[in-house]
């Protein structure tokens, strides 16, 4: 968020005014928390693809209101991350064989990568 700052300065018997922009780091609102809440537990994968997501429950354990939760089903779904159905609520986006495949692959790529970094930073050793 920009604050814009008006600040009067004083220069003899005139004074003039001063702009200026600041940039002021706010508190995410609880939509915003809840968002990134949600949206981490799904890409970490403490709620599997397919698994149904309760506003109520989910309000519960993080001391909010079913609200933002089923605004931020609506948000993820638009993301891909949540599928609505109607009259039984949300679930969190099935991997399609596609997907999984890409994942694999990226896998087959990434792995030997970080393997041989943690080898060289000494993790590996067992000494």
């Amino acid at each position: 968020m920009v604050a814009i700052i008006y600040r009067f300065v004083a220069h003899g018997k005139l004074g003039s005014v001063q702009h200026m922009t600041a940039k002021v780091e706010m508190p995410p609102t609880r939509a915003e928390w809840v968002d990134a809440q949600l949206r981490r537990a799904i890409l970490h994968g403490d709620v599997l693809p397919g698994e149904r997501l309760q506003a109520e429950r989910l309000a519960e354990q993080w001391g909010v209101s079913p609200t933002p939760l089923r605004e931020t089903f609506m948000r993820l779904a638009g993301e891909g991350l949540v599928v609505i159905e109607p009259q039984r609520g949300a679930r969190v986006a099935p991997i399609g064989v596609d997907e999984a495949a890409d994942i694999y692959e990226l896998r087959l790529l990434l792995d030997p990568v970080a393997l041989r970094r943690s080898m060289e930073a000494g993790a590996g050793d067992p000494e």
